[in-house]
């Protein structure tokens, strides 16, 4: 095993996207600026196209699935912490779309592993 996959892999490493994650949506809901959004999206994609890139690659599904919720759970936080911070109309609409977009996510993936 890599040492690559074994920080991927530690609970550390996780806690640490979780807070990566977690502000970066909190900055990007509180700012709500252009330049703000292109690098939060650019930073919490990487952080989850890795994170499905290294799932897919060494893990199972119902892994997946569960890091897909700790990810939704983060996502979430962030952006509820966000909105009440500025209470603007575009922070909360965007709040919504990118819940509602997760969770979507994650009915699809828990519906594809079951087939």
């Amino acid at each position: 095993m890599g040492i690559l996959e074994r920080l991927s892999y530690s609970r550390k490493f996780l806690v640490l996207t979780f807070l990566i994650l977690y502000v970066d949506i909190l900055y990007l809901t509180a700012t709500f600026k252009l330049e703000t959004i292109i690098i939060c999206t650019a930073i919490a994609a990487i952080t989850l196209l890795y994170h499905a890139y290294y799932t897919k690659e060494h893990r199972s599904e119902r892994e997946g699935i569960a890091l897909l919720t700790f990810v939704l759970l983060s996502m979430s936080l962030g952006a509820i912490t966000g909105a009440i911070i500025n209470p603007a109309l575009g922070p909360a609409f965007y709040t919504v779309t990118m819940t509602v977009a997760a969770i979507l996510i994650l009915f699809s993936v828990t519906k594809l592993s079951r087939i």
